[in-house]
């Protein structure tokens, strides 16, 4: 059996009949309600099986998820019910236990839970967020992303065009084949040139100094790590000696060694959208606490990008980079919220 439970902090309402306690529960006004049944149930257990309610070994209750109880179960009892809203007050641990609402599947199974996913809190502005990209997403209109089989790991080329030249006191003509810059950040440069200029632009940039890309249409761009911010790249060079022309990429710290352990920024090349895609799931694989299945890559990304997780990032040469925020809250939310409005599903071999 496979149990998801899911913590909320949402309102509580009790309905007290002859011998039936009856509990709703309800994160929102905009998600199903959860109905607790218990007390003097045992005699009516095959009225309540057969009209959808399922019983919880864990809370000794059964439970039913809709808008409203069937007709038969609220005829169980002649006395009419006697409605308590419960107010969003700090309560003992116990109680709180009582309002947390689950999703149990298969639960007339004695196998144990193997899978518990808790919903983490977040600021309103950002769940917010997150519950307009779920409800935006659709099941049948996400993107697909064909899954590989092999092991082998393919080298390919990221696109480059020349998009300006670069200066800031060096000598010699220093050619800018890419940029990308986030937040007056470069966070990727590309630049080809004779060898003593480029190696003095290397050096500039290393020291939180600015270079500027000038283009031959558009006004200039700078291109810095920052004021202060020293030895923040890393450098991928290639010297041909024949043609007196060395080539230098310069990749942020952000981008090379991303930080999964609190609130960060990261970057994706997109080469592909198969590429992409398994690199924004290996991202969130390494950021959440919870299991990520291949399964849900396109719901990730569609969801991320509705979320403004994933966004695009001002960028020149022909190289496409996305920014992705490394939120473990927010991910969690986004994967809890997908599985209870049904748009990924747990794999059915757990």
């Amino acid at each position: 059996m496979t149990e998801i439970t899911i913590y909320t902090d949402g309102s509580c309402q009790t309905q007290t009949r002859s011998g039936i306690l009856v509990k709703k529960t309800q994160h929102c006004t905009s998600d199903t309600p959860w109905w607790w049944i218990s007390g003097d149930t045992y005699p009516h257990r095959e009225t309540l099986k057969s009209h959808g309610c399922r019983w919880s070994k864990k809370r000794k209750s059964w439970y039913y998820i809709g808008a409203d109880l069937p007709d038969a179960v609220q005829a169980l009892t002649n006395a009419e019910p006697d409605l308590q809203e419960t107010a969003d007050e700090p309560q003992a641990a116990e109680s709180k236990e009582e309002d947390k609402p689950e999703i149990i599947e298969n639960d007339d199974q004695q196998e144990e839970s193997s899978i518990r996913i808790i919903k983490p809190m977040l600021d309103t502005a950002k769940a917010d967020a997150i519950l307009d990209a779920i409800q935006q997403t659709k099941a049948d209109n996400l993107p697909t992303f064909k899954r590989t089989t092999s092991a082998r790991r393919n080298l390919v080329a990221i696109p480059q065009s020349p998009c300006g030249e670069l200066t800031g006191s060096i000598t010699g003509n220093v050619w800018c084949y890419g940029y990308a810059v986030h937040e007056g950040v470069c966070v990727y440069v590309n630049m080809g040139g004779p060898r003593m200029a480029v190696e003095a632009i290397r050096a500039k940039m290393s020291k939180g100094g600015i270079v500027n890309c000038v283009p031959w249409d558009a006004p200039s761009i700078e291109l810095t790590a920052g004021e202060g911010n020293t030895g923040m790249y890393t450098a991928f060079m290639q010297n041909i000696p024949e043609a007196k022309f060395t080539s230098l990429i310069l990749c942020h710290e952000l981008l090379t060694t991303p930080n999964y352990s609190g609130k960060s920024t990261t970057f994706i090349f997109h080469i592909s959208d198969e590429q992409a895609m398994a690199q924004l799931r290996h991202h969130v694989t390494k950021l959440v606490k919870i299991p990520v299945f291949p399964d849900w890559t396109g719901y990730l990304w569609q969801a991320g990008q509705s979320a403004m997780l994933v966004r695009p990032t001002r960028t020149g040469g022909d190289v496409r980079i996305w920014t992705v925020d490394l939120d473990a809250d927010a991910w969690t939310r986004l994967i809890t919220g997908g599985l209870a409005q049904n748009i990924i599903n747990l794999p059915q071999n757990l």
